[in-house]
Parts: C-alpha cells; sequence; structure tokens
C-alpha cells in the first residue's frame, strides 16, 4: 500500500512538472501583435503576428508604371496619340518649402508636361495642391510598402489612379529599331539616331520626275514597267550603284557609277556620262529607301522597298 501510495504521489508531482514547463514555455515567447516590415517606420522586431499597422515614409522620388483616366492608360499609344513614355513623381520636405511635390511626364512628341506644389498626407491619403493653378486633389493610397506607392481619386471629374514603383528608372534615349546598324536594346525613348546599311538590291516602287511617275502610262508612252537600283561594296569597283529599269515597249534603261552616303545624303556619280547627283534621304529602315533630289534641272524622288530575296 506505501508503495502504491509513493507511485501515485510520484505520478502527480511528474504531472505538475510537465504542466509547469509547458505553461512557463509559453510565458516566455508570447505572441507579440505588429509591424513586421523591416523597412516601416514603425517596424516592431519582436513582433511574431502581423498586424498591418506599418507606416511609410513616403519621401522620395516614385517611377510611375500606370497613369489611369477614367480607365484609360495615359501611356496607351493607341489611346493617345501623345501618350506618356515616361513620368515620376516626386516627394520632398525642406526648410524653405515645406512638403512639396513634383510630378514630371515625358510625352511622345518629346515635349514635358509639368506640375508641382504643397502636399499633406495621412497614412491613408495624400493631398496634392498645385502651384501652377490652386487646384487640390485628394488620393487614397490603394497600396504602400518600401517599395511600391499606389493611389486613387478625382480630379475635375475624372477618376486617377496611379501605380508607381520606388526609385527613378530614367529613360534612355537611343535607336529602337532592332535592325538599325546602332540599334540600342536598353533604349526606352526613340531619338531617331538610327543607321542603317542602304547596301542592297530595292524595288522601285515609284519614281517621280517633276511631279510625274514614270510608272504612268497614260503620261509616258513609254513608262516604266518595273525598276530597281543596287547598292553594293567590293574590293575592286568599291561603292558602286546601278539602276535597270524596264520599259513598256520592253527595252531595258541603265546607269551605273559610284556612290557616296551620309546619313541624310546619297551622292551618285554616273560612269556613263560622269554626271552627278545628290539625293536627301526622307525615309529610311530596315525595309525601306526613299529619296529626293535633283539632276539636269529636274526635281527627282524615288521610293524602294528592299528586296528580300
Amino acid at each position: 500500500m506505501k508503495s502504491f501510495n509513493s507511485l501515485l504521489l510520484t505520478t502527480f508531482i511528474l504531472s505538475l512538472f510537465i504542466a509547469c514547463s509547458s505553461g512557463g514555455s509559453d510565458s516566455l515567447n508570447p505572441e507579440i501583435s505588429g509591424c513586421m516590415d523591416g523597412c516601416a517606420e514603425n517596424y516592431n522586431s519582436e513582433a511574431t503576428i502581423e498586424d498591418n499597422s506599418c507606416m511609410y515614409d513616403i519621401l522620395g522620388v516614385y517611377t510611375i508604371d500606370d497613369f489611369i483616366v477614367d480607365g484609360e492608360s495615359y501611356f496607351n499609344s493607341n489611346t493617345f496619340e501623345n501618350a506618356y513614355v515616361n513620368a515620376y513623381y516626386e516627394f520632398d520636405i525642406s526648410v524653405n518649402s515645406g512638403a512639396s511635390w513634383e510630378f514630371i511626364a515625358t510625352l511622345s512628341d518629346g515635349t514635358i508636361e509639368q506640375d508641382y506644389g504643397t502636399f499633406t498626407n495621412t497614412d491613408t491619403t495624400i493631398t496634392l495642391v498645385s502651384d501652377i493653378d490652386n487646384s487640390q486633389s485628394t488620393f487614397t493610397i490603394t497600396n504602400i510598402n518600401c517599395n511600391e506607392l499606389d493611389a486613387e481619386g478625382t480630379f475635375d471629374g475624372s477618376l486617377i489612379s496611379f501605380e508607381t514603383t520606388y526609385g527613378v528608372n530614367l529613360p534612355v534615349a537611343g535607336c529602337m529599331d532592332d535592325c538599325a546598324e546602332n540599334y540600342n536594346s536598353e533604349a526606352t525613348i526613340e531619338d531617331n539616331s538610327c543607321m542603317y546599311d542602304i547596301l542592297g538590291v530595292y524595288t522601285i516602287d515609284d519614281f517621280i520626275v517633276d511631279g510625274e511617275s514614270y510608272f504612268n502610262s497614260n503620261t509616258f508612252e513609254n513608262a516604266y514597267v518595273n525598276a530597281y537600283y543596287e547598292f553594293d561594296i567590293s574590293v575592286n569597283s568599291g561603292a558602286s550603284w546601278e539602276f535597270i529599269a524596264t520599259l513598256s515597249d520592253g527595252t531595258i534603261e541603265q546607269d551605273y557609277g559610284t556612290f557616296t552616303n551620309t546619313d541624310t545624303t546619297i551622292t551618285l556619280v554616273s560612269d556613263i556620262d560622269n554626271s552627278q547627283s545628290t539625293f536627301t534621304i526622307t525615309n529610311i529602315n530596315c525595309n525601306e529607301l526613299d529619296a529626293v533630289g535633283t539632276f539636269d534641272g529636274s526635281l527627282i524622288s524615288f521610293e524602294t522597298t528592299l528586296k528580300t530575296n
């Protein structure tokens, strides 16, 4: 009987030990609610449960990823003829100007759209007052963290929303035509600097002399049926060109010689009569070469398409 009572006592003490140990563990590691985002102003390093209380400093420069007015993105060139190419917001505080903001957008025609003024904000809103026209707009913050600031509001009867990313993605100007010789894969703005290799055979789509097309049989009794230019470079002849046209009576018109060119001009020197004519390039890309110039007192222009086979 004594040994049985001892066994009961030992079991009871062990149970108390386990219970105390479990209870002690909970008290040593309590659950703590708080902001768990390390870059927030009120980050709580001891928090174990995110309570969505994080507060963020909105100061800085934000690249605008999208700017939507009444459901239409101002970055959509299919909707807006002069769409945004890039844009940003900047929020700053200084001793002289207080809390200031600036909006700058580059449009597709190269012009700049700008507004600026003062702002106030809460944890959930941003109110912008323009120094340009004294207008005021209040935006409700829909998403904010250390990398993003998105908001929506109304201005002048329109519903406006924007999505931004912290930091500036500066626009890169360059040639954006991937078949050009100086194509820049990192360019975000076309600066019309593309340079093209004019070598190849070009079908002449139209050849106009003093306003009249040489392909028009109503104007010319012996009109062009087809024609082409060829530009080539070889070790023996250097930069050479050739013009061949088939006329409606079956005869062939031909000229050839040497050429020089710049980004904007082509100068042809004939080996047949030593004449020289300089054409200004009016359109050039990987598929077309159009130019205009004068020869023997006549205004000549031609439109061509690069032959691919």
